[in-house]
């Protein structure tokens, strides 16, 4: 449900903070945006209301909030953007008494505000138990959570406990294999357990359940993933909530190399391969830039070949959108804190500073590099060693046992590695354009390619 309301910034604190103690909500947020602001109310059986406020009642409801949770509402607004601050509180309406978690964040278009209920008058919150599968005990087909009885042989259906683990479910559906494990999470192989279609399941890891920004980031991959639409990218179809409330996203099942891989298995690679992978991963890229999504940790390891692709159109798909922010913006971290790899961050983020699509350029003008060369740029053990580096330190030549590079494809990488943003290509489209000149000159006889 979604509707616009009319509503004074106190009278709406008061709302939220009583209909929390007294009614069955168990979270609340308040999103700013540039118009208009959200307003989510969740509730114990699993539905959701949004409604639409006015930014200035959204903010001056987020500084009542803050206050009434004892957060310092001043210093969070000067700090970096997206760093959150949160604490527990008790909150109470008459004789009755909710303990909250509350963080509250600062955003660009003001102040942001989550509220979870932890428990009442001094009783844990009861996890609350949504069926999402039913099996028939006779022919062990699987059934959505409603339904009562197998239309096979009338049997009545038994409920389906959640288990996050190969042979388990989670959600709706079945769980086949691990096939990958990550520093937030655990990568599932799997199928649609009713219709039957293949899928990957990534879970927060359990270690992460009760860290408010670890699941903000989690589920701010799921919604930057799911803004976009481009054959490059992978695809998001499903987001959801294990019953200990961690959050799971539910993507498109690939059969692949990582590009990671490929360059263990093969060295450098060919200069004409090198540039078509880049130029597919731009292309990727250019989607998530047009819908405000800047990666933040483009790698190999976070490029998938599938099975089948070809040299000059690569089926290539860009991976791991768990570090990403909205253009211009810092990530959602813990002061001093930055997600990525270093190796292949632009300077401008290992400092924390606003990231936006020229970053993910610089990065993946690092792994062309690692495509032509077969090392880094720059390597060690030390990250701030490394960081330094890309900030101040010149990139040496690329090196090729069959000689120096066509100086059409040296430029590709130099202006990539550029320092200042403003000095490399400006936008996906433009290094896509570098790429087929490069390729049209590649095209020619090996004694035309060094002419201007």
């Amino acid at each position: 449900m979604t509707a616009t309301i009319a509503i004074e910034p106190a009278r709406l604190a008061d709302l939220v903070l009583g209909g929390l103690v007294h009614s069955d909500l168990v979270s609340v947020s308040i999103v700013p945006d540039t118009n208009m602001a959200t307003l989510e109310l969740e509730y114990a059986a699993g539905n959701v209301d949004r409604f639409v406020v006015a930014p200035d009642v959204a903010m001056a409801a987020c500084v009542r909030l803050a206050l009434a949770a004892r957060l310092d509402v001043l210093a969070e607004a000067g700090s970096p953007e997206g760093a959150a601050n949160v604490t527990r509180m008790a909150v109470r309406v008459g004789a009755d008494r909710a303990d909250l978690l509350v963080s509250v964040s600062a955003r660009r278009t003001g102040l942001e505000a989550e509220l979870h209920l932890l428990g009442r008058n001094g009783r844990p919150l009861a996890s609350r138990r949504i069926v999402s599968l039913r099996r028939c005990p006779t022919c062990k087909a699987f059934y959505p959570g409603q339904a009562v009885r197998c239309t096979v042989d009338q049997s009545e259906l038994v409920e389906v406990i959640e288990r996050p683990e190969p042979g388990g479910t989670i959600g709706h559906y079945r769980i086949d294999r691990l096939i990958g494990e990550g520093g937030d999470g655990l990568v599932f192989a799997g199928e649609h357990a009713v219709i039957g279609r293949p899928v990957a399941i990534k879970l927060l890891h359990r270690s992460f359940a009760d860290e408010p920004l670890a699941a903000r980031r989690f589920v701010g991959e799921a919604r930057a993933i799911s803004r976009l639409h481009h054959e490059n990218v992978v695809e998001v179809t499903d987001f959801g909530l294990l019953a200990d409330r961690r959050p799971f996203i539910v993507m498109e099942l690939l059969v692949g190399r990582s590009l990671h891989v490929i360059m263990d298995e093969e060295g450098p690679l060919e200069v004409a391969r090198a540039l078509y992978i880049a130029r597919a991963i731009a292309e990727g890229l250019g989607a998530a830039h047009t819908a405000g999504v800047v990666h933040n940790d483009l790698k190999p390891s976070n490029v998938l070949l599938p099975e089948g692709w070809h040299e000059h159109r690569p089926r290539l798909k860009v991976l791991d959108f768990g570090a990403a922010s909205a253009r211009g913006e810092r990530q959602a971290t813990a002061e001093g804190e930055v997600f990525g790899t270093p190796f292949y961050m632009a300077p401008e983020h290992t400092r924390g500073l606003p990231t936006d699509g020229r970053s993910d350029l610089y990065s993946l003008g690092v792994v062309l590099f690692e495509m032509l060369d077969g090392e880094l740029p720059f390597e060690g053990d030390d990250a701030a060693v490394i960081a330094r580096a890309h900030a101040f330190s010149a990139v040496r030549p690329i090196e090729r046992a069959e000689g120096p590079l066509p100086p059409a494809v040296a430029k590709i990488v130099s202006r990539c590695l550029r320092k200042s943003p403003a000095e490399r290509p400006q936008s996906a489209l433009e290094f896509v354009t570098l790429v087929d000149e490069a390729l049209e000159i590649l095209g020619r006889p090996a004694w035309m390619r060094w002419m201007p």
